[in-house]
């Protein structure tokens, strides 16, 4: 019995030696392979000196203390699998977008088996206990000088290429530092008050940059279209990926270097519709809307959810003054083709009634990590084209029903998306000549205004942001009132404004200028000062 035991303790333990180098090995090579996506080998690099570092410790201690070793290695090997994963996907370490939107984790279905799997083969790895390994070259000076060399070629590369960001052990501290930027936040906030604070942002009318064509009546119906997650760069590719989409922005008047303010899909909605900023996704209160001002002139405001079942997002909406449908759909994902019937037959029901309308809606099926749940691209091979291929042929049916139902008569149409597409591994991998996009999620973004006889048109916003929205939509329609508007009017050439060419996600103030059409890093002095001008704001509207 005996010598059975010892034979099953051997064979234990020569698996867990095999194990111990296998889960620091699958770990470096996520971090390897996460060039594909980052096209930046300094990621790759710091990633696997840490990943090292972390092994030569961990096989340190375990000489002379396995439980205490293990321990350790679960633990930082843990934080690395995180950041390594992350990486490998999104190109990103963890921030607080991404655990900000983790209550919305179930619109990462579409790729849910290939994450989980590879998040419980890391799991697994992860949680082995470490067993020593190269006892002998341990037990001497050998891994305190490998320790002291890579510890100095981490501090060393990063500075060099003032690249701290490199560091998946220094993101923890970034996410912090950005956790503490949002507190403070919160309490500049509170301190300024808004006794008197308003008269900064208070504006008596919106700036006239544009006369009302004449031949649209006073209050023609206005749909507007947000996509999913769509760059400007997806339609004019060269597969013609978005034929119908390109063909309609070259029939309206569409805007050049025209940027997305925010995101993600929350904030990217109020934020156009209101031309602000919000800390919290329900913070409403205060605001002025595009909704709100044409609400009283008559408008009736719908908004046509593609999200029957969520309740959070319903909710927002209907704070947002909108009445809500989403017709007879009971699931929890509606298809763009369904989603443009509902917008259609809401404009029919619009022109029958003789009562203007606002319809709005959010087409959702090119969110990251979906496919096509219809029309296929080429091969149907790739899920990204696919999904933006497929809300292309959706928006193409609607549009020629549309016209030939004679609606764009009497009907302003705006197609523009909530937010940039996500530069994930997908994104990046389709557009490979397109990587050097410096932002996550800030980039060129689609807008254009279309009616029957306009005049074809393309305008250069000159790097210009969605905060611009709401102001020349209601200049386009020669229509003005008292707001707190962020942005103003496209049309306005040279506005003196200090928050329209500056992305930001106010979870930890992630911020990017894109003056003219360029996006760049903010200065210590810019961001300190866009800092204080964005508590100031929300002050003055209560967002506490």
């Amino acid at each position: 019995m005996s010598k059975a035991k010892d034979k099953d303790n051997s064979k234990s333990k020569k698996v867990f030696l095999f194990l111990t180098p296998a889960k620091y090995i699958l770990i470096g090579l996520f971090f390897l392979l996460s060039i594909r996506i980052t096209h930046d080998f300094g990621y790759s690099l710091i990633g696997v000196v840490e990943v090292l570092f972390v092994f030569i410790l961990a096989n340190y201690i375990s000489i002379k203390n396995t439980v205490i070793a293990s321990i350790f290695s679960g633990l930082f090997m843990f934080i690395l699998g995180i950041q390594a994963g992350l990486l490998f996907f999104s190109g990103m370490y963890l921030n607080m977008i991404m655990i900000a939107n983790l209550a919305s984790i179930e619109m990462l279905r579409g790729r849910a088996f290939q994450y989980g799997s590879i998040a419980l083969l890391v799991l697994i790895l992860i949680f082995i206990p470490h067993k020593p390994l190269l006892v002998k070259q341990f037990k001497s000076k050998i891994p305190l000088i490998a320790l002291f060399f890579l510890f100095s070629v981490d501090i060393v590369f990063s500075a060099a290429l003032k690249k701290s960001e490199y560091s998946p052990f220094f993101a923890i501290y970034t996410l912090a530092q950005e956790n503490h930027r949002v507190k403070m936040l919160k309490a500049r906030i509170k301190d300024f008050g808004t006794e008197g604070a308003g008269e900064e942002f208070f504006q008596m009318e919106i700036a006239d940059g544009i006369d009302k064509p004449k031949e649209l009546p006073d209050y023609p119906n206005v749909v507007i279209i947000f996509m999913e997650g769509c760059s400007q760069n997806v339609i004019e590719d060269e597969r013609n990926i978005m034929p119908n989409i390109a063909t309609f922005q070259n029939e309206g008047l569409s805007f050049d270097n025209y940027y997305n303010h925010t995101a993600a899909t929350y904030r990217g909605l109020f934020g156009q519709l209101y031309s602000a900023h919000s800390y919290y996704d329900d913070a409403i209160e205060g605001f002025v809307s595009v909704e709100e001002i044409l609400s009283d002139k008559g408008y009736e405001t719908k908004f046509i959810n593609p999200e029957p079942t969520n309740t959070l997002f319903t909710k927002y909406l209907k704070k947002m003054q909108f009445d809500v449908s989403s017709g007879n759909f009971k699931d929890d994902l509606m298809p763009d083709q369904q989603n443009y019937d509902l917008v259609f037959d809401a404009l029919k029901e619009a022109e029958e009634s003789n009562t203007p309308n606002l319809i709005v809606t959010y087409t959702v099926f090119t969110h990251v990590g979906f496919d096509s749940p219809d029309k296929k691209y080429g091969d149907g091979a790739n899920r990204l084209l696919n999904r933006f291929y497929n809300t292309d042929c959706a928006f193409g049916d609607f549009i020629s029903r549309v016209k030939e139902a004679g609606y764009d008569e009497n009907t302003i149409f705006v197609l523009t998306t909530d937010h940039a597409s996500c530069r994930d591994d997908d994104y990046t991998a389709t557009f490979s000549g397109y990587y050097e996009r410096p932002a996550w999620f800030c980039d060129e973004v689609p807008f254009t205004i279309y009616y029957k006889g306009i005049k074809p048109e393309w305008v250069d916003a000159n790097g210009r942001n969605s905060l611009c929205l709401a102001p020349t939509l209601l200049d386009y329609m020669d229509i003005s009132e008292p707001n707190y508007f962020l942005g103003e009017s496209l049309f306005v050439e040279d506005p003196d404004n200090k928050f329209d060419t500056i992305f930001c996600i106010p979870d930890g103030m992630l911020t990017n200028k894109t003056n003219d059409g360029l996006v760049g890093d903010l200065s210590e002095d810019e961001q300190k000062d866009y800092e204080e001008r964005f508590a100031r704001f929300l002050s003055v509207m209560g967002t506490e």
